[in-house]
């Protein structure tokens, strides 16, 4: 063996001068490639930091309490700026013109947790508006340093359809009208209602009760039945124009029968001078 190395000491060398040469480049390449994941790592953990500090805008349609809103919301931890959003469906109530004012003038500034949120329909307006119940857009902004930003939305918001929806009832609102009432009870000037009689005899006693006021309204008040009740008595407003009645003399054997004329004032409905005429005896 030590005479073939001495023999050909000129081949060992060069194959020793071989091997550290391609060792030498395998340590360069693993150093190349370790130095490379480094700077990759480094590159990473500066990304990350700077992505923790950037602003993150959200945008969501939002369905609460039957009425539909639109949102945008900044989850980073420095302020958007030059806020644009682009939508595929135009987002405005169903008879007013006017739409969603972020999203169709833009926002200059929006500070870290900041939501933006805006109404734009109630429940049948807003599914006969939006048939399909999918929208896609775009927002574009950017950060303080002034890195331009553009992430796309798109939302699918079919699963509203058919679900059912219960109001909220305002507690303190009910107990007040709840207080209102019983204060209206203990007020001395309320005065209950209070009916004492049958509903069929009150509807009846309500029936002949319209039934007088229409015929006075038309004049034709009906004249009560004599044996029900007594003969009414002459009213005070009208005014005698016949002569009083001369008394019998012995010799007389019938009463006068001259005729008497009776004056009334006007009923309503009647002219000013309207009369009534009678013809009749004079009592004895």
């Amino acid at each position: 063996m030590i005479e073939f190395l001495n023999y050909n000491q000129g081949f060992v060398m060069a194959l020793l001068t071989a091997v550290y040469v391609i060792a030498t480049i395998i340590l360069v390449w693993v150093a190349q490639r370790q130095a490379k994941l480094t700077q990759q790592s480094i590159d990473f953990a500066a990304k990350a930091e700077k992505a923790k500090y950037r602003p993150y805008l959200v945008f969501d349609i939002v369905y609460e309490k039957i009425v539909a809103y639109a949102r945008l919301l900044n989850s980073g931890a420095s302020p958007a700026l030059d806020v644009k959003i682009t939508i595929s469906q135009r987002l405005k109530w169903k008879d007013n013109d006017d739409g969603i004012g972020f999203i169709e003038k833009g926002v200059s500034f929006l500070a870290p947790n900041r939501e933006l949120s805006q109404p734009f329909g109630w429940t049948g307006e807003f599914f006969e508006q939006y048939p399909d119940l999918k929208f896609s857009g775009t927002i574009s902004y950017k950060d303080a340093e002034g890195h331009a930003y553009s992430e796309a939305f798109s939302l699918d918001l079919s699963y509203l359809k058919g679900m059912t929806y219960i109001g909220e009832i305002d507690l303190g609102r009910e107990v007040e009208a709840i207080k209102k009432a019983l204060e209206k009870f203990h007020s001395p000037t309320f005065r209950p209602l209070v009916r004492t009689i049958g509903e069929s005899e009150y509807i009846e006693r309500e029936r002949e009760l319209r039934e007088a006021a229409r015929q006075r309204l038309q004049g034709q008040v009906q004249p009560q039945p004599a044996t029900a009740t007594p003969s009414p008595q002459p009213s005070p407003a009208l005014t005698s124009c016949a002569q009083p009645p001369e008394a019998k003399s012995e010799g007389a054997s019938e009463p006068s029968t001259s005729p008497a004329t009776i004056v009334s004032r006007p009923a309503a409905g009647e002219n000013d001078t309207g009369r009534a005429t009678s013809t009749g005896r004079p009592a004895a």
